[in-house]
């Protein structure tokens, strides 16, 4: 785990500006995502995560973000990245310095 951990783990908390990045962080956040949005629902969640009760992956893992929160990230994404490009369905991203 340690090699993993020194592959994978800290060269992307680096490269994302996570100071901790760890698998619990990643289940946490897989959960609170898939429940949140409303991609799932929590009993799919549990078999995920492969709990044999829907509480713990409740109490546990899945934590509370206020709906502000998710149109404010929304929000940026769209500032950083642009109205979507509606002929492909791609987001344009430019490109710094150089002619497109």
């Amino acid at each position: 785990m340690k090699t993993l951990r020194r592959a994978c783990w800290l060269p992307s908390g680096f490269q994302l500006g996570l100071e901790k990045l760890n698998f619990q962080i990643l289940r946490r956040s897989y959960a609170t995502l898939a429940v949140g949005e409303r991609k799932g629902t929590t009993r799919d969640v549990q078999t995920m995560l492969r709990h044999t009760r829907p509480d713990t992956t409740l109490e546990n893992y899945v934590k509370d973000v206020p709906e502000s929160v998710y149109a404010m990230s929304d929000a940026m994404y769209e500032q950083m990245a642009g109205p979507p490009d509606e002929k492909q369905g791609l987001v344009v991203i430019p490109m710094a310095g150089g002619i497109q």
